[in-house]
C-alpha cells in the first residue's frame, strides 16, 4: 500500500513518502515555520535541523543511540560549510503532491559568525519509483 503526501502543518512543512516497508521524510524551514528549539542550554548542536534534512525509517530504531556520536554538521540532506551557524528563515518554501509523487522546495541561506553565507534553491522529491 502506497500513500504519498505533502503535509503542511502550522509550524513545519514535510514531504512524506509512506510505504509498507519504509517512511521517508524531508524537513524544511521558512519564515512560516519555527526552527528546532534550543533552550535551557539544551540541543545546542541542533541548529541546522529543518534545513533540508532527510530521513529514511523502516522500524523506528535506525537513529536509536546515534545522537551522542552523530556529526551534527553532516546531517543527511543538509547543505553546510565549515563554521555554519544558522539557516535563515526565508519565505519561499512549499510542496505539492498528486498522491503518488510529490516535491518540496526551499529557498536556503546559511550564514556563519564572520558574515560568510551560502544560498541555494533546494528541492526534494518522492515518487513511487524510488
Amino acid at each position: 500500500m502506497l500513500r504519498l503526501l505533502v503535509s503542511v502543518f502550522s509550524l513545519l512543512l514535510t514531504l512524506q513518502r509512506i510505504i509498507r516497508l519504509h517512511f521517508f521524510f524531508l524537513k524544511t524551514i521558512s519564515s512560516r515555520t519555527l526552527p528546532t528549539e534550543s533552550i535551557n542550554n539544551e540541543n545546542l548542536k541542533g541548529r541546522l535541523l529543518h534545513s533540508g534534512d532527510a530521513y529514511l525509517v523502516r522500524d523506528g530504531k535506525e537513529y536509536y543511540d546515534l545522537m551522542p556520536v552523530w556529526d551534527w554538521n553532516l546531517l543527511p540532506g543538509v547543505t553546510v560549510f565549515p563554521g555554519a551557524a544558522a539557516a535563515a528563515r526565508l519565505p519561499w518554501v512549499g510542496g505539492v503532491s498528486n498522491g503518488m509523487s510529490g516535491a518540496a522546495v526551499m529557498d536556503y541561506q546559511l550564514t556563519d559568525e564572520k558574515g560568510g553565507s551560502l544560498t541555494a534553491k533546494k528541492p526534494g522529491f518522492a515518487t513511487t519509483n524510488g
